[in-house]
C-alpha cells in the first residue's frame, strides 16, 4: 500500500457518499448520491435527492453503461450486492459472491436472512464464510485480470470490513481471531497482500503501467472511536495513472466523483496525472460528503430499513 501511494495522486481527505455499503455502491457505481428506499428480492428501490425522483437500480445510469456506450468491455468481480443481475445488460463479464452462508443466497433479502440466522449461532460461521467468499473472490478477481482483458474493471472486496479473519501471530487466515478493534489492522494485512498479488498480476501481463488504477472505499471504519476514542469518517482514495507519478492532494474530495472521473479517463480527457489532479481540484463536490450530519442521515434510512 505504501509503495502504491509513493506513485499516486494520495487524497488525504476522502468522504464516502455514505457510511453504509447498501447505499454507498449505488452512489458510487452512478456518480450522485442515492438512499435506499426499498430492498427488492434482486434489486434496490433508490431515492436520488438531487433529481428528486424514485426508481429502481436498474434503471438508474451506471459507469459501466456509460463505459459500454463508449465502445469499452467492462467486467465485475465482488461481493454483497446482487451486481450480475442489476448490471447484467452493461457487463461482458460479471461473478458476484453473496454475503450470506446457508446457501451462499443469490439476492438481497437472501443474504439478509442469512446474516440474522448467523446472529444466534457462535461456532464462527460467519468468520468461515467471509474467508470462503473472499478467497473465491480474490481467486476470480485474479484469473479475469491475468487472462481475460477488459478496458473497465470493477473489483469489490470484503476486507477490511469485519469480520476480522487475519491472526497477525500466526500469519495466517481463522476464524478465531479476536474481536477487537485492533484486530482490524490483520484485516489491513490482508488489503496489503491482495493489493500486491493483483499488482504481480498485473505487471506480469503488461498491463500495470498502462493501467489507471484506483483504490478507494465505501464507507470508513465505523468502529474506529473503539480504537483510539476518535471518529474518522475519511476513507482511501488514491488513483495511479499510468504515469505512475505521486502527488499528495490535501483538498477535502467525495470520492463519488470516481464515475465521472472514470468516464472521463475512457474519454481521453485525463491521460496523466497533471491532467488528473487539476481535474480533482475543480471536480471535488467535498461539500456533500464531509459532515458527521451525512452519516447520522444515513443511520437513520438503515433503521427504518431493519424495522
Amino acid at each position: 500500500m505504501d509503495r502504491f501511494r509513493k506513485s499516486s495522486i494520495f487524497v488525504e481527505k476522502a468522504f464516502p457518499p455514505s457510511d453504509y455499503t447498501i447505499h454507498s455502491i449505488p452512489s458510487l457505481l452512478s456518480g450522485d448520491r442515492v438512499d435506499v428506499a426499498a430492498v427488492q428480492p434482486t434489486d434496490l428501490v433508490l431515492w436520488e435527492p438531487n433529481k428528486n425522483k424514485q426508481e429502481n437500480w436498474t434503471q438508474v445510469t451506471s459507469v459501466f453503461k456509460e463505459v459500454k456506450e463508449l465502445g469499452y468491455s467492462t467486467a465485475l468481480v465482488g461481493w454483497y450486492h446482487s451486481y450480475c443481475k442489476v448490471l447484467q445488460q452493461d457487463l461482458d463479464y460479471c461473478r458476484r459472491f453473496p454475503a450470506g452462508r446457508f446457501g451462499y443466497a443469490q439476492d438481497f433479502w437472501g443474504s439478509i436472512k442469512s446474516i440474522l440466522a448467523r446472529s444466534l449461532v457462535i461456532d464462527r460461521r460467519t468468520e468461515r464464510a467471509f474467508i470462503y467468499n473472499l478467497l473465491k473472490t480474490h481467486k476470480a478477481a485474479l484469473e479475469k485480470l491475468g487472462s481475460d482483458k477488459y478496458d473497465f474493471t470493477f473489483l469489490h472486496y470484503s476486507i477490511p470490513h469485519k469480520p476480522y479473519l487475519f491472526d497477525r501471530k500466526t500469519e495466517k487466515l481463522s476464524p478465531y481471531v479476536l474481536r477487537t478493534p485492533e484486530s482490524y489492522f490483520g484485516n489491513l494485512i490482508l488489503v496489503d497482500q491482495m493489493l500486491g498479488e493483483i499488482r504481480k498480476v498485473m505487471e506480469s501481463s503488461g498491463e500495470w503501467n498502462k493501467s489507471v488504477v484506483i483504490v478507494t472505499s465505501d464507507h470508513s471504519w465505523r468502529k474506529s472511536e473503539e480504537y483510539d476514542g476518535k471518529r474518522d469518517f475519511r476513507v482511501p482514495f488514491m488513483i495511479k495513472m499510468a504515469d505512475s507519478k505521486g502527488f499528495h492532494f490535501t483538498q477535502p474530495i467525495g470520492n463519488v466523483v470516481t464515475e465521472d472521473f472514470i468516464v472521463d479517463v475512457m474519454r481521453k480527457k485525463i491521460t496523466s496525472t497533471e491532467n488528473a489532479v487539476a481535474w480533482l481540484k475543480v471536480h471535488h463536490r467535498s461539500e456533500e460528503h464531509t459532515s458527521e450530519l451525512q452519516s447520522l442521515r444515513h443511520l437513520v434510512c438503515r433503521l427504518l430499513l431493519e424495522k
